[in-house]
């Protein structure tokens, strides 16, 4: 037993220096998240009542930090008019630039350009909790963080359909060629054997001579 114990240590302590760079790298993961989502944040605790502005970035890193989003890269600057009023905070939201997008038909990626305006009502609940276009927060609440609406606003811009057309460019010609002659051979491999109507009665009417 003795003789394993230098491998037995050694195990533990590979194990306990995997765990470390696990835990290393989700601090780091919590870190780049937080980094990114914390200019969201807007003071809502002592803000006198009238007209607020704010202005944010949308980059890549703000997308980073959402699980499965769809889009991946944008350059949108994001102006928010807040007027705060005695029972609720009214929200305006005015959005510029690009997002990028994958073409429907040639499944290039391209830049489509963005101007939205969004609206959305705050008001003072006992538990918080988040609708369409009304949100509910606590009278005592802090700050109020709405990287969550700019995600959702951003997503819900994005076209039914997207293809080069929506800016004037033509698809990868390449592209195109090679997912024709994939679709061609695709249905030649799934085309079953036609065979007339009237060749299969002949071939029965000569079964039952």
């Amino acid at each position: 037993m003795l003789g394993h114990a230098p491998f037995c240590f050694a195990k533990k302590l590979y194990l306990c220096s995997r765990f470390e760079l696990s835990e290393r790298r989700c601090s780091q993961k919590f870190y780049q998240i937080m980094d990114a989502l914390l200019p969201f944040s807007i003071p809502v605790s002592g803000l006198k009542e009238g007209v607020h502005r704010y202005a944010f970035q949308v980059d890549e890193a703000f997308f980073a930090a959402f699980e499965g989003s769809l889009l991946k890269r944008a350059a949108v600057e994001v102006d928010l008019e807040l007027d705060k009023r005695p029972s609720l905070l009214l929200l305006t939201f005015r959005m510029q630039g690009w997002i990028e997008v994958e073409c429907d038909r040639c499944l290039g990626a391209f830049q489509l350009p963005l101007e939205e305006e969004h609206e959305l009502m705050v008001k003072y609940a006992e538990e918080v909790s988040d609708q369409a276009e009304v949100m509910y927060i606590r009278r005592d609440a802090f700050e109020l963080n709405l990287a969550k609406q700019v995600y959702d606003f951003l997503h819900l811009s994005i076209p039914m359909h997207t293809t080069h057309d929506l800016v004037e460019q033509a698809c990868d010609p390449e592209m195109l060629r090679y997912l024709r002659d994939t679709e061609e051979a695709e249905e030649k491999q799934t085309k079953p054997n036609d065979i007339p109507a009237e060749g299969v009665w002949d071939a029965l009417k000569d079964i039952f001579k």
